[in-house]
């Protein structure tokens, strides 16, 4: 599989059965020395989509749509950052109110350890949730969290994020926030 460096789109060939069961490993990239977190393509393709509860079936269907290809984009490597914008997630309501982090990673982990934005919230899984970015498309995605992620306060595995958008994992409240760079 080939992928590439978030920092300086440097591409590189990886052996995928070096990843076996594992979702991702970390790797450092030898020209920038970057970390890179590289995905598994047949983990990602085990996706599990928005929670349906409450969705009409033309939502369950976009919605669907939406989960299969962004499976398809992480499996093939098309995870990158927007050209000429920046991502922030601002913390609205919880421990860290206040406090703004920069997303500089395709895929950025958040969580109470172990994770790329670390908070100070107990209901937070060690890796809880991640921001995976697609060019323009960001998607949330619950890591099989014990508490969940939710987005307009309904639990979900994947959502589609926009700008101004907010979300919660634990008691922390963040507001996603693209700016031009």
């Amino acid at each position: 599989m080939i992928f590439e460096c978030g920092s300086c789109k440097k591409k590189y060939k990886y052996d995928e059965s070096k990843l076996g069961d594992k979702s991702s490993v970390k790797a450092k990239c030898p020209n920038c020395g970057s970390i890179i977190e590289i995905q598994n393509p047949s983990y990602i393709e085990s996706i599990t989509q928005v929670s349906r509860e409450k969705l009409s079936p033309s939502m369950e269907e976009e919605i669907g749509e939406q989960t299969i290809a962004a499976g398809k984009a992480s499996s093939t490597g098309l995870l990158k950052m927007p050209e000429g914008k920046k991502l922030s997630l601002a913390v609205i309501q919880g421990n860290q109110v206040g406090e703004v982090f920069k997303v500089i990673k395709p895929r950025t982990i958040i969580g109470r350890s172990e994770a790329d934005i670390i908070i100070k919230d107990l209901e937070a899984s060690r890796q809880h949730a991640a921001i995976e970015v697609m060019g323009d498309r960001i998607l949330l995605r619950d890591l099989g969290s014990t508490n969940g992620t939710f987005v307009d306060e309904k639990s979900i595995t994947t959502a589609y994020l926009d700008n101004q958008i907010e979300f919660r994992i634990g008691t922390t409240i963040f507001m996603l926030i693209i700016t031009e760079a």
